[in-house]
């Protein structure tokens, strides 16, 4: 890591670190879910960035461009496709998630999920 001072006209120093260009990426983490036909994979391929692969018999998922709130007892994973947003509820301490598939604002799937970490 290389390490430059600059300073304002007022006098102030800031102090700047460039990283080369493989230092930045970001290696988050990976986690699957387990709910009932389904298997939901959150991963967090760059700081807050998040993907959803959702696999089942009747095919496969794909999303990007996920974002993630804390509602006070889990976090929630939010991914949106035309009219349709698939959440993973991920509750702090317990062992159980639920995947919530919400169509044009009202939920029409709601499922249980084991946590595999």
């Amino acid at each position: 890591m290389k390490k430059f001072v600059v300073s304002t006209t007022m006098g102030i120093a800031i102090i700047a670190a460039i990283f080369p260009k493989t230092a930045q990426a970001h290696v988050g983490w990976k986690h699957t879910y387990y709910c009932g036909n389904y298997s939901v994979t959150l991963n967090e391929y760059s700081l807050n960035e998040y993907s959803y692969t959702a696999s089942s018999i009747n095919g496969n998922l794909v999303l990007s461009n996920g974002s993630s709130r804390n509602s006070g007892s889990s976090w929630i994973y939010s991914f949106s496709y035309t009219n349709t947003t698939y959440e993973i509820e991920d509750p702090w301490g317990r062992k159980t998630a639920y995947l919530n598939v919400i169509q044009d604002g009202q939920l029409v799937m709601k499922q249980n999920c084991s946590k595999s970490r």
